[in-house]
């Protein structure tokens, strides 16, 4: 019998065994003991290259930063039995024991924010949070930014889909008045939840699943509440390392509608209340 075998540009890895790991909900996920060493491997259908590619894109950006946090080293992408596969570094990941990794991982996230600096707001290449996409494109301006190729593009497929919103041009003033405070173009992780952070056994902070671009870091803090959050020790030092601009409350309503409607679109289901309920909190702000 022939050894199945994950196929990459110029490697061939001999897999000895493969278990089904948890992953997300997008593509299946798998711990691979291959003749090469152990590995982390998602796998698709062949249309989700353009995901797997968008994913390596956001890693190798992260991991061109010099910081205290460690993102999955990218083996490549290729097949397995048919279907497109991405390979990461395999990472034992625990459950966080102390409030030190936390700390780390705020001090880590300050790191990144504050060390990666463009000049334009946006990402060269098309993109994706989750199985969403994410419009590319390069703005002077940050409003510009996350209102056209971020919050506005979801808003509209929402519409589309039959959530009650009204037209976005009706909001887009008011909501480019909340964001006009002149935030400088930091390389963010694009969908920081607990979800997509692990620490490994010596409490070394790991992120993944990123969906990168050129942001007011703050979108990343935003996010940081949703879906559980985390905890206070990580508010603490994150704020004691850089500290937020005034009004970055009513910025992180905003932000996290962005994330409310992509859920909508996912999921359908009781996101769409919720994203009404932020919108109607925002026209009153």
């Amino acid at each position: 019998m022939v050894p199945s075998a994950i196929e990459l540009d110029g490697q061939k890895l001999i897999i000895h065994s493969a278990r089904a790991v948890s992953g997300g909900c997008i593509h299946r996920s798998f711990y691979v003991e291959t003749d090469q060493g152990r590995f982390f491997v998602k796998r698709n259908d062949r249309e989700a290259q353009p995901l797997f590619r968008s994913e390596m894109d956001g890693l190798q950006a992260l991991r061109q930063v010099e910081t205290s946090l460690h993102m999955p080293r990218i083996i490549g992408m290729g097949t397995w039995q048919n279907q497109a596969c991405l390979v990461l570094e395999w990472l034992d990941l625990v459950v966080p024991a102390q409030d030190l990794d936390w700390h780390k991982l705020a001090e880590g996230l300050a790191e990144l924010h504050c060390a990666a600096v463009g000049h334009l707001f946006g990402w060269p290449k098309p993109g994706f949070i989750g199985a969403t996409p994410q419009i590319e494109g390069l703005c002077k301006e940050w409003p510009e930014c996350f209102l056209n190729l971020r919050l506005g593009y979801l808003w509209r497929k929402a519409r589309e889909q039959g959530l009650g919103l009204p037209p976005f041009d009706s909001v887009f003033g008011r909501f480019e008045n909340l964001i006009q405070h002149g935030p400088q173009a930091s390389l963010v992780h694009g969908d920081l939840w607990s979800g997509n952070v692990g620490f490994t056994r010596s409490g070394q902070p790991v992120l993944f699943d990123p969906a990168c671009y050129w942001a007011d870091r703050e979108v990343d803090l935003a996010m940081a509440t949703l879906f559980g959050g985390f905890p206070k020790t990580f508010w603490a030092t994150y704020f004691a390392c850089f500290p937020l601009p005034p009004g970055w409350q009513e910025r992180q309503k905003l932000y996290n509608l962005y994330h409310l409607l992509n859920h909508y679109l996912l999921f359908g289901g009781s996101y769409g209340a919720s994203v009404l309920s932020s919108v109607a909190e925002l026209t009153q702000l």
